[in-house]
């Protein structure tokens, strides 16, 4: 998981004399990260809440802070340290609000955790829908997803199929059959590399993305199986070619292997470019249809580029 939390730690001896020690930590989940002569600063108001998952998140700090065993115990317990979180409260409490709209059932937990795609800091976080409730922590402590319930009841159907535990498979284009004469045919990468290979070509096109655009504003969503939506706010003609260049050339460098493609031996990706005004008496679906149609001419025109359409 991403960073949750910053720390700096003063030594009883010398909180007595108000003087600090000339050090810091950052703490990430999993790394610990030392930096001399530095300082930090705490600014803003402290306003009263009452989030019943607030509770979630200074859990989270706590488990971690206590894996770190360069910190004493002794200034755990006797809270000699000063904590600085990367919470918004912003965000939890939106977080909250969503959970408890949407998912209305008290029989029914939940665990989110949302975070910074910029620098991985953990912006929210929650276990479960009340920690006076229940204080498992879902958003840590779970060891299994709840997608992954499913597992067993494939793993026990390989077994009475005699597969073990060492039987592996060749990652190709395959086609499984069911009892009822159905078929299922992966149809992910061009049929070739299979389901798996296909998400994992997916996620690094995500990470590909978004790590190629800058601006605190920009953004990167998954819009459909295959297709991804980048919005830029304040951005004009140059500005949108420029990065769809980019955004190209980013894709192109991580050399995703893609032998059956008539394009290129590694994969590329097409962009419809759309800019326009807010004043501008288009709609939102405006804008998605003439970027579709733009992403259409991309494809059509050999693919591995842009094309561009100014409303």
């Amino acid at each position: 998981m991403g960073k949750i939390l910053k720390l700096k730690i003063f030594e009883k001896y010398l909180r007595a004399k108000r003087e600090e020690v000339d050090c810091g930590f950052f703490l990430h989940f999993g790394k610990t990260f030392v930096s001399f002569d530095e300082d930090f600063f705490f600014k803003g108001k402290k306003d009263s809440n009452n989030l019943a998952t607030l509770m979630y998140f200074e859990d989270a700090v706590m488990r971690e802070l206590n894996t770190i065993g360069s910190v004493p115990q002794t200034l755990i317990s006797t809270g000699g340290l000063k904590i600085y979180t990367t919470l918004d409260i912003n965000a939890q409490t939106v977080l909250e609000e969503n959970i408890n709209s949407n998912i209305s059932s008290d029989n029914i937990q939940v665990s989110s955790v949302m975070m910074d795609p910029k620098d991985g800091s953990i912006l929210a976080l929650v276990g479960g829908k009340d920690f006076n409730v229940s204080q498992y922590n879902r958003a840590v402590q779970s060891k299994r997803q709840i997608g992954s319930t499913m597992k067993p009841f494939l793993y026990y159907a390989a077994l009475e199929n005699g597969f073990t535990s060492s039987t592996s498979f060749t990652s190709e284009e395959t086609t499984f059959n069911f009892d009822n004469s159905n078929t299922y045919s992966p149809k992910n990468y061009n049929d070739t590399y299979g389901h798996s290979e296909g998400d994992k070509c997916l996620i690094i096109i995500a990470e590909t993305l978004t790590n190629t655009i800058t601006r605190n504003d920009d953004f990167v969503a998954r819009y459909g199986g295959e297709e991804f939506a980048v919005v830029l706010p304040n951005t004009g003609e140059e500005g949108a070619r420029m990065m769809a260049e980019k955004l190209l050339e980013n894709v192109r460098n991580r050399n995703i292997p893609h032998e059956n493609s008539s394009v290129a031996k590694y994969v590329t990706i097409s962009i419809g470019v759309i800019t326009g005004k807010v004043e501008h008496p288009h709609n939102k679906e405006d804008y998605i249809r003439h970027a579709d149609t733009m992403l259409y001419e991309s494809k059509r025109n050999g693919r591995d580029r842009y094309f561009f359409k100014g409303l």
